[in-house]
């Protein structure tokens, strides 16, 4: 959960700060900040992922 905050104040400090920088061209129409917002969904769903599969082991070892 604190990885999550993290990482999400790091993309909002860059999206307020380095503007330039995220509007930069990567690939067509790609640019730094897509990439970096696309990295940050994916990453909030691995770790909901994470979080799922462990509390349901969690409840099969208590029942």
């Amino acid at each position: 959960m604190i990885l999550n905050a993290t990482v999400l104040v790091l993309h909002m400090a860059l999206a307020l700060t380095a503007k330039p920088l995220l509007a930069s061209d990567v690939a067509g129409g790609m640019t730094v900040g897509v990439l970096l917002l696309l990295g940050h969904g994916l990453f909030l769903l691995w770790t909901a992922r994470r979080y799922t599969s462990a509390r349901a082991s969690m409840s099969r070892g208590q029942a």
